[in-house]
């Protein structure tokens, strides 16, 4: 059964906000107790999955010409399925901008870098190493959706003269529909195939994605290359069976949720 949305007033009450906001005495005590614990209490959260002041690394910004790394200390960081999946920092009302900014690039910090490798087989004529296909990928999960860049070749057959058939994609990709370990994704890619007549590729791929375990994802996939160049253009069908490894437990979800029995 699905919950139904929870409104503002059955959340918090019916606190002057705009009032608060003016109020020099509503300080970081005083948001606690009426914005943040409202808002760990509705979804759940208790001692068990909310951890106080933990120390954290900035996935991004560096110190010195050491490398030191830049630490984070906030208020809260909450658990999903045993995984830290966000933080949260108690501020003065006037901070709450710089506090939205804040939380957004340390939550980034939590998405998941994965690495890939993808074969695949054509229809296109030709012997068994001109149909392959193969391909390494590096990106970032953010829950639903991936973005990730791909370099490889069109072809793995014997090339006599300047080769046509390397080439390097961007490939955003979006989890439509998850059932236990299975993941239906859809990918829409766009690359560059170097020293080719038909330059430009774009790609149409869908798949059915099996967590093996958290950080070993395989994925079986069937699509569409679409190749064009100034005068000329073709299309091929492909079919594959790649491997993704996360560096972090994969905790993303889908698109569209099953609904609950």
């Amino acid at each position: 059964m699905q919950k139904q949305a929870i409104s503002k007033e059955q959340l918090f009450g019916n606190p002057d906000f705009r009032g608060l906001s003016q109020n020099k005495d509503f300080l970081e005590d005083s948001v606690r107790e009426v914005i943040i614990l409202p808002i760990q209490k509705e979804p759940g959260y208790n001692a068990d999955n909310i951890v106080r002041s933990k120390k954290l690394v900035h996935p991004f910004i560096k110190a010195g010409s050491k490398k030191r790394p830049v630490n984070l200390v906030p208020d809260y960081a909450l658990k999903v399925e045993n995984n830290f999946a966000w933080i949260l920092d108690a501020k003065a009302m006037k901070y709450f901008i710089l506090l939205v900014f804040s939380t957004i690039i340390t939550v980034s910090g939590y998405t998941q870098t994965y690495i890939s490798i993808v074969p695949c087989l054509t229809n296109d004529a030709g012997t068994l190493a001109e149909k392959s296909n193969f391909s390494f990928e590096i990106g970032r999960q953010w829950d639903v959706f991936s973005l990730g860049v791909d370099a490889g070749k069109t072809s793995l057959g014997k090339i006599r003269g300047r080769d046509t058939t390397a080439y390097i994609e961007i490939r955003p990709n979006l989890n439509v529909f998850q059932q236990g370990k299975f993941t239906n994704t859809f990918t829409a890619g766009i690359g560059f195939i170097f020293n080719s007549k038909q330059s430009l590729m774009t790609e149409l791929t869908s798949g059915i994605e099996y967590a093996f375990n958290t950080k070993v994802h395989f994925n079986v996939y069937f699509g569409q290359y679409y190749y064009s160049g100034r005068r000329d253009a073709s299309s091929v069908t492909f079919f594959g069976l790649s491997a993704m490894l996360y560096f972090l437990p994969s905790i993303h979800t889908s698109l569209i949720k099953p609904k609950a029995a």
